[in-house]
């Protein structure tokens, strides 16, 4: 683990976080989440946290990232209507 990549380590950070620990109405919070990402994964992880507030958990991030915004911004306009997201 020591050679890996510091966003290698981050995200198996977030993905054990999220898979042995998060539940429903927890908050998570992640300072630039897209450091030392390729655009396309940080549109991947946009993803994933626009999924992670469908099922209950609320999500703080702080970015520099226009990958993120605008992959946000795309899920949010395309799920605008429907009943099920929360506002």
């Amino acid at each position: 683990m020591d050679e890996s990549s510091s966003a290698v380590r981050s995200l198996l950070d977030i993905g054990f976080y999220l898979r042995h620990v998060a539940k429903p109405g927890d908050l998570l919070m992640i300072d630039e989440p897209e450091l030392n990402l390729h655009p396309e994964n940080q549109r991947r992880v946009a993803r994933l946290f626009a999924r992670l507030v469908s099922i209950g958990t609320r999500v703080f991030i702080t970015t520099h990232s226009d990958y993120i915004i605008k992959e946000l911004n795309t899920l949010i306009m395309l799920n605008h209507d429907k009943p099920h997201l929360k506002k």
